[in-house]
Formats: C-alpha cells, structure tokens, sequence
C-alpha cells in the first residue's frame, strides 16, 4: 500500500510543494480500493489525534466500537455520527485541537458566513494550508495554465484593498506558487465594484487569466454583451464559490470557445473537487477529503443519485471536522475516460434553501429563463425569493423602473420556467448585496 500523503514541513514551502505535486502525480491514478486503504490509514491517524485532543468527539467515535489503536473499519467511518453546520457553529471552540502534532505549523482562524449569513469559525494549521496550496496548484497544472502570464480575480476583499476603480495589483500570483516558479502579476478587484467599473478594469488590466463568481460572471458577460466591450484577451475563466448552471457554461464555450472551469472549495475544509481537465464533472480531491454523497437514508449515492454532500478534510488535524454536512447537494458521476481513478461529481446542485417548493409537495432547483429576460429587460442584478408556498417575488435591480407591459413579460417568463402558476410580484432595489463570504443566490427560499 502506498504511503499516507503528507504534507510535512511547513516553512520549506517550495520543496514541500513540490513533493506534494510528486505525490498528486501518482496517487491521481490509485485504484479506489487502494485510495480506500490508504483514507482508513490516514483516519486512523486523525481519530487517535482527536480521542486525545477534543473530548467533543470521544462519545462518537465510543460509540461506533472505535478505541485508540485500532485501525478504522470502512464500516465504523460510515457509522460515526453526522456533524451538522448548525451542530458545528454551536461546538464552537469545542471542536478545536488543544494542541497539534509535531510538523504541523501554527494555527491560523477565520470565519465564513456563506449564502446564509450565519458565522461559522474554523480553525486550520499551516499543513493543512499547505495541503491547499498543493491542490490550487494541482489545478493550474491539470489546466495548463501558463504561470507567466498576467492572472486576476474579481473576489470578495474583507481587507478593502481592491477597491474601484484601480483594485489591486501584486507582484506576483502569489508567495506560495512563486516560491517554485516565476509567475506573472496578479490583478485584483473587488467584487462590490460596479459592472461597469469591472469591465473597464479588465480593459485596462486585461490578465489571461480570470477567477470569478458564477453569478457576476453572467452579469458581466451580458453587460458586455450590451456594450460591445471585447473581453477576448481572456484566455480562461475559472468560477468558484457558486453554483454553476449549464446556460453559464454554454454561454462561456459561445464567447471564448473554451470550456468555464470551476472549483469545488469551501473556507472551512479547503479544495473538495476540481473539474476534470477533460470534462465538465468534477474529480474528488480524495488525497485531501473523504467526501460522500448520501441518499435521504444515509446510504452512499450511486452513479446518477443525487444526495447530501459529507466530507472529512483528512490533514486539519487543528478542528477536525468528522463526517461534516456542508448544506450542498451533488449528483454522482461514472468513472471518467480520463484515466484518473479519483471519483466524479457530475453537477454541484447547490443547497436545501435554493431548492423550489410547490403546493403539490415536489421539490426542485428551479430554472428561470435568465437569457430570455435580460434580452427582454436592461436588468443589470435580479434574484427570485420564494416568499410562500404559492408566492415569488422577483427582485430587480434596473436603472429605470420598466413599464407594467414589460414587467408582464418577465412574469410569463418566470412563471412559464418555473412549470407552476405561482403568484408572482415584481420588487425593486437598488443592490443585491453578496454574503460576508462572497456568495451571491440568484434563487433563496424564504419557508
């Protein structure tokens, strides 16, 4: 069996990494049952950590028949209980580490609101850190980025420093991939700027590269659409942080004749699944997370099930998150003709509360002709809120208030999308603001 992978040796960051990259090279191409062996040896690992660290866990893993010194069952893992966000935010301090492992570094906090706007704190350690360089790295390479070009980003900045309308604009892509190789510089803006502000930072930044949010990106890409303004100087577009739908994808192969990439992360355990360099489904960062799609049973999905995503981040050994309901859902993909044996997401569908509820008592992620509207209407932001079981109020942000005649026509639209007869009312705004962690919903239920 091959080695547990570590990523060892904080403040050695350029030949750790590139020991990492060595190892991702390999272990991409692990059968499942030796990828299996290898998480039973890492969580046993992990479990002996936490049994002596964080007494918040001892009741758990007691009660799956779990002590120190034994090597974890596959079927003790799936029987340990399933930590909860809501469970999480209440644990709090109790979830962290009262020390670490030698080798692990430091500890570092922060918090993440997500599309809810409720804080949950996290705690992570420089290798867990290191662990997540090594995957953003894995990205650029699988990819084919070329690290010299110019890259940027239009990103939630806490600190202000990319403000409109210059952002902001570093040397470098960043300490930890220029540590190994020379990079170009990386622009940033933030993502509170206005469309036209972004789009007329782009044409004075102009990078190859460009990481961005779902949502902003159709706005942006229609925006520019009505301005003529030509953005074919960027090579790639990568999203994150949203759920991507098939129009925005379809949308980017028309404009760019290039596929949109995306990554599947969260603040609080790191890279979860990258996009395949060939498809458009996403392959597990099984080296980095035990990620599981569970059925309303809590029964593992198979290929073509859609069920609730629960991931274990294997080397936070700072608060370890057993077996964490992250809010999403996915639906489980076929193994890829790719040749990589790492497992396949087909579609990251988003969470419970942009789910559609109708009196009938189906669910579903709605649809909502998006392109239809903004060819009808100059609708610069819009979001649809489901107020009630029979009630949505579109949410508008437009420059001038549109006649009663055109507000009829976006309510055929929506209705006719939605496949139900809801009672629709039109609200209008002067911003729909993003979550404290960037997210911005274009569907929200308020039951």
């Amino acid at each position: 069996m091959p080695g547990i992978l570590s990523p060892a040796i904080p403040g050695e960051q350029a030949g750790s990494l590139l020991a990492l990259q060595f190892q991702l090279a390999q272990s991409q191409w692990w059968t499942p049952d030796v990828m299996a062996d290898v998480h039973r040896a890492q969580l046993t690992v992990l479990l002996e950590h936490v049994w002596r660290q964080i007494p918040y866990y001892r009741e758990r893993l007691a009660g799956i028949g779990w002590q120190p010194g034994q090597l974890l069952s596959s079927e003790q893992f799936r029987r340990i209980p399933i930590l909860s966000r809501e469970q999480a935010m209440r644990a709090g301090e109790a979830l962290r580490a009262a020390a670490l492992p030698e080798g692990h570094g430091k500890i570092s906090s922060g918090t993440t609101s997500g599309s809810t706007g409720r804080a949950l704190r996290y705690w992570n350690s420089e290798a867990f850190r290191l662990m997540q360089d090594a995957g953003n790295l894995r990205f650029y390479l699988w990819h084919r980025w070329d690290l010299v070009c110019d890259s940027g980003g239009i990103l939630v900045d806490m600190e202000r420093r990319a403000e409109a309308p210059d952002g902001k604009t570093f040397a470098h892509w960043g300490d930890w991939v220029s540590s190994i190789y020379p990079t170009g510089r990386y622009h940033l803006l933030s993502a509170r700027s206005s469309l036209q502000q972004q789009l007329e930072w782009l044409q004075a930044r102009r990078p190859a590269y460009l990481h961005i949010y779902p949502s902003n990106l159709e706005a942006l890409l229609l925006a520019a659409d009505r301005q003529q303004s030509d953005l074919s100087f960027i090579q790639r577009l990568c999203t994150l942080g949203e759920t991507v739908k098939p129009a925005l994808r379809a949308m980017v192969r028309e404009r760019f004749d290039q596929p949109l990439l995306d990554v599947y992360s969260a603040h609080e355990v790191g890279y979860m699944a990258i996009q395949c360099p060939r498809h458009e489904h996403y392959h597990v960062q099984a080296e980095s997370v035990v990620l599981e799609v569970l059925d309303q049973h809590d029964q593992p999905c198979a290929p073509g099930q859609v069920g609730r995503v629960v991931v274990t981040p294997l080397h936070n050994f700072a608060a370890p998150l057993l077996r964490y309901e992250i809010g999403d859902y996915a639906e489980v993909g076929e193994p890829c003709d790719c040749g990589r044996q790492l497992p396949v997401i087909r579609r990251i569908l988003g969470r419970t509360r942009n789910m559609l509820r109708k009196p009938d008592g189906s669910v579903s992620w709605p649809h909502f002709g998006t392109k239809k509207m903004h060819e009808r209407a100059p609708i610069e932001q819009f979001q649809v809120a489901q107020t009630a079981i029979d009630r949505i109020e579109l949410r508008l942000v437009v420059k001038q208030r549109l006649s009663a005649e055109l507000e009829a026509e976006l309510i055929a639209i929506l209705r006719d999308n939605l496949d139900y007869p809801f009672a629709i009312g039109i609200r209008y705004f002067d911003r729909l603001e993003r979550s404290a962690g960037g997210k911005y919903e274009d569907f929200i239920s308020l039951l």
